[in-house]
């Protein structure tokens, strides 16, 4: 403390926002010392970071030493997250950067939100999920019920935390965090990542970072997790396992696991048993990765950057003991004659695999040339039951089936275990179901990750919201804010539309309840429970069934034996909106019966709107009773007119809402058209092109042509799509005679909706920008439908980030100004 100021104290206040002061002999002047500008590892509300100011963590949770982890505002305005090589200060390349250029200072306002306020004025928000999750945090976590701080912890995770006050127990809890995946980002080229030397890091709950030891290697400190770990072994190039290493070693095999920086030869093409047998027989080889079917990575010790994850395809080969052998016979036994007929059988036996695994591979190489990636929805095999240790926590049940949380690979997922004698669907529609549904990709929609259907045991495995549904926080108290109530309104009308009316075939989802909207970690609502769904082919507007869904948001066709049409959707919905407007079930207790005498939700709430007590809905809130928000209260009143009506109107205000905004964005796209040169850019990375084409493959709309699969085989790089019978769209606008008025409105129509879906992340998770809009990539199908084809330039776009830095690309004629500009698109 004595470095940072100069003179003598003479008292010390703290302020009730947690501001720590200390003053001279003269009381009236500024304080000599405060803890809001010379912070440790921690920032208040209303605290600010200037220019040069930073954040360093603690060494550990319980040592409160410099730690190596820090968070900088840049001269020029950017917030860098960095390491610092101890006991020095070099700060290392960032692994997280905001890209706020012009920066004036980082600020943490009073009601919980994080931005850099620039040198124009602009702010630009730092809050995972921008503006949402701030409505989210002022909403649910208002500065009157709650404490609130962020910290950069000791693994280097920034993290907004919050705590109830006036709470006896429970501590603090993260609401968001940074990066997403430190395992993944924070990669030194010559030094440790998050966790020490040869051990392996995992995300865990809340995105921080777990550290584990490979097998045959124990931390150096068992206190410390993230020390480094050391072998149990001793590993030499001696004339004992020089020659003679597959005699003394075999490999412990494990997935989606590597260790980036610490390669010294790359073999190519080998199979994996050539992969196998040059690191076996390499005294300095302690890990060899094989990927991508014909790639042999070798890695020495220290091995560095250890991490798990998906985006690690291939497998780690490390390189262990035989158990069998003493550990003398690892360092210094030499080796006798029977080591040599032993070896020579060993030679002349893999010699035999070798040739097959050669065959084998060539005939594998061949199929993935030809196209052999597809995407499809993964089936489950070997799954654990819900009666086995997989699955142990219930996380609720409903008519046909139970939900538990599991785990698998690491990874937290929700499992739907149906219940046997209510399955009616035949297994041809049982897949025909999950393959359509496991095609859906939306913010506003919880994923299907995969499936197990083994005999009369069938389970549907979804992504883990860890928030729950929306009936918890909805119907308890204190209630979310108004604000919040219409983001949640209007995220599951886009998780409808897109259902309705964005995929090929059209899916019904048939129980629209509170129970059924999950909240994922940034209280983003998701639709959930797709298992009573049921699909429309295109062209198609009714379906017979028999009667679904939950007493109180069951539409009348259910009940007069009509055909069902996703007006049931619609209906459901506006039941469902009526409970977000009031905070009331509409069903008090669950059935008619409990409710005792009492009125449905739905029938008070007509009686009020008609004696115009539409204030009485939201019981005195005065923020929905705003001028602004008396707007909001009185369309989704018009809404509930319109979607839950007394007959079988239609119900189509859902449906037109969100197409006004798409016809807004139609409008605002058609503006920018100019004529500029644009040359080719370079061909994307091997990291560039995985990364996109893993996400492109997820997009699943009915106005995008579907990506089917790829082959990535050297330098043959091949995109597989659908095939489209009538061609670009050029040929048919630009021909004679030209197309109806009527049909080139619908064809710009559609247009439109491809690219909201792409660049909007309420819809698509990672924004797309396709960089080549032009008619030759507009392609008709067989019924005269446009959709968007060619995302072979498209650059994306992370949550949160607006706008990035390319090379120029697209096609001259409809190439924007920014291109020419140098302006980040």
């Amino acid at each position: 403390m004595s470095q940072s100021f100069s003179g003598t104290a003479s008292y010390g206040v703290m302020n009730n926002t947690g501001n720590f002061q200390l003053f001279g002999e003269d009381s009236s002047s500024d304080p000599i010392w405060e803890t809001f500008r010379f912070p440790s590892d921690t920032l208040l509300p209303t605290q600010v970071l200037e220019r040069g100011g930073l954040l360093s963590s603690s060494q550990s949770e319980t040592n409160f030493s410099l730690g190596r982890f820090q968070l900088r505002l840049l001269s020029d305005g950017n917030v860098h997250l960095n390491t610092i090589n101890l006991p020095g200060d070099y700060a290392n390349e960032p692994y997280y950067s905001t890209n706020t250029a012009g920066g004036l200072r980082l600020v943490f306002d009073e009601l919980g939100s994080l931005y850099v306020l620039r040198e124009n004025g602009n702010m630009a928000n730092l809050s995972v999920g921008g503006v949402f999750l701030i409505d989210s945090i002022r909403g649910i976590y208002p500065k009157e019920q709650y404490y609130h701080r962020i910290k950069l912890n000791f693994d280097g995770v920034l993290a907004h935390y919050v705590h109830l006050k006036g709470a006896d127990n429970g501590g603090w809890s993260p609401i968001w965090s940074q990066p997403e995946n430190i395992c993944r980002d924070l990669l030194v080229e010559k030094g440790i990542g998050v966790c020490g030397y040869n051990s392996i890091c995992n995300i865990g709950e809340n995105a921080r970072p777990t550290c584990s030891c490979p097998a045959g290697f124990t931390f150096i400190d068992p206190n410390d997790h993230f020390s480094s770990c050391a072998p149990h072994f001793a590993v030499s190039c001696d004339e004992a396992q020089r020659n003679y290493t597959s005699d003394l070693f075999m490999f412990e095999e494990v997935n989606n696991t590597g260790w980036p920086s610490s390669d010294y030869a790359l073999l190519t093409p080998f199979t994996e048993q050539q992969c196998r047998d040059s690191c076996l027989n390499d005294c300095l080889c302690a890990v060899a990765t094989f990927r991508e079917g014909n790639k042999c990575w070798k890695k020495k010790l220290p091995l560095s950057n250890g991490q798990v994850g998906q985006y690690l395809p291939g497998k780690a080969l490390i390189k262990v003991p035989k158990q069998d052998l003493p550990r003398e016979s690892l360092i210094f036994q030499p080796p006798n004659g029977k080591h040599k007929s032993k070896k020579d059988a060993v030679i002349l036996m893999g010699s035999v695999l070798l040739g097959t695994s050669v065959l084998a591979n060539f005939l594998l190489v061949g199929m993935s040339c030809l196209g052999f990636h597809p995407f499809h929805r993964r089936r489950i095999t070997g799954i654990s039951t819900p009666h086995q240790n997989g699955f142990r926590e219930e996380l609720g049940r409903g008519h046909f089936g139970i939900v538990y949380k599991g785990m698998i690979s690491n990874s937290s997922v929700a499992v739907k275990k149906l219940i046997n004698n209510l399955m009616q669907d035949s297994e041809k529609e049982f897949q025909a179901e999950v393959n359509v549904i496991g095609q859906t990709h939306h913010k506003n929609l919880v994923r299907l990750l995969g499936y197990c259907d083994e005999g009369h045991e069938r389970l549907l495995v979804y992504e883990y919201l860890c928030n729950g549904p929306l009936s918890s926080l909805l119907f308890g108290n204190p209630r979310p804010t108004w604000a919040y109530r219409c983001q949640i309104a209007l995220g599951i009308a886009r998780g409808l539309l897109y259902l309705h009316e964005e995929c090929s075939t059209q899916i019904i989802h048939c129980d629209i309840k509170p129970q059924n909207i999950l909240l994922d970690d940034h209280f983003a609502a998701k639709i959930s429970d797709f298992g009573l769904a049921k699909l429309l082919q295109m062209g198609q507007s009714l379906t017979d069934t028999a009667i679904r869904g939950t007493k109180g948001y069951v539409a009348p066709e259910w009940f007069r034996n009509f055909p069902v049409t996703v007006k049931v959707d619609v209906y459901s919905f506006g039941v469902l909106l009526l409970e977000i407007v009031c905070c009331k079930r509409n069903i008090q207790g669950g059935t008619v019966e409990e409710a005792g005498e009492g009125m449905l939700l739905s029938d008070w709430a007509y009686e009020c709107n008609a004696d115009g007590r539409v204030e009485a809905l939201v019981e005195g809130d005065m923020e929905a009773l705003s001028d602004e928000g008396g707007k909001k209260l009185k369309r989704m009143v018009q809404t509930l007119e319109r979607g839950v009506p007394s007959g079988l109107d239609p119900r189509t205000y859902v449906k037109t809402l969100m197409l006004r905004k798409v016809l807004g964005f139609a409008e605002r796209a058609i503006s920018a058209g100019r004529s500029y040169r644009s040359p080719m850019g370079k061909l994307d990375s091997e990291k560039e092109f995985q990364t996109k084409v893993n996400v492109i493959r997820q997009t699943h709309h009915k106005n995008l042509v579907r990506l089917l699969g790829y082959c990535d085989e050297g330098h043959e790089r091949l995109q597989v799509h659908e095939y489209l019978c009538n061609g670009p769209l050029s040929s048919l606008l630009l021909g004679n005679p030209r197309p109806t008025w009527a049909y080139r409105c619908q064809i710009a129509l559609a247009i439109a909706r491809g690219l909201l879906y792409l660049h909007l992340h309420e819809e698509c998770s990672t924004r797309i920008i396709h960089c080549n809009i032009k008619p030759q990539n507009i392609l008709l199908d067989d019924h005269f439908a446009a959709k968007i084809s060619d995302f072979g330039l498209a650059k994306l776009l992370q949550m949160g980030q607006s706008l990035t830095d390319t090379a120029i690309r697209g096609t001259k004629g409809y190439v924007a100004p920014e291109w020419c500009g140098n302006s980040p698109l």
